[in-house]
């Protein structure tokens, strides 16, 4: 990563002392791999700095960031942000840098897959399954075919 150049001194500093110190060097290669140019590399590196400002702040733990808290940082703190240094300020920025930095949490097993919304086909078939095994008490095998078949018409 020799041609890649690295955001100011204060950035760093939040990357190495915030909540994704241990992921940084991950996500740098994830986006190099990609063939991200370098001053693209430093936009994301700032922007996730100022995200892991702003997480170290309200005390949210890796574990736990998903898109809700991506849009909560996107649309609470963005509007009034008053942060120091050399950070993106930009949404659209900001919002695919920690896009990417989602995805290689994922990768890692740090960060939960992201949560599927069912259809309400797939809610129906579900709560039908449970029915099939909680009060019929069917075999895995009979409730397949029978959600087989229900799938169809429905």
């Amino acid at each position: 990563m020799g041609n890649s150049r690295l955001p100011r001194s204060n950035c760093i500093d939040w990357l190495a002392k915030g909540p994704f110190a241990a992921h940084i060097d991950a996500y740098k290669q994830y986006l190099v791999e990609r063939g991200y140019a370098a001053n693209t590399l430093s936009n994301c590196m700032r922007s996730v700095a100022h995200f892991a400002q702003w997480a170290r702040g309200r005390r949210l733990r890796v574990q736990h960031m998903d898109e809700s808290v991506v849009v909560e940082f996107l649309d609470t703190h963005l509007p009034g942000c008053r942060c120091t240094g050399s950070i993106c300020r930009h949404r659209a920025s900001l919002s695919a840098a920690l896009g990417h930095l989602l995805v290689v949490l994922r990768t890692r097993g740090v960060v939960a897959p992201p949560k599927v919304d069912l259809t309400p086909v797939e809610g129906e078939l579900q709560r039908y399954d449970t029915y099939m095994d909680h009060v019929r008490g069917l075999a895995p095998k009979t409730r397949s075919i029978a959600l087989r078949i229900v799938r169809r018409l429905l």
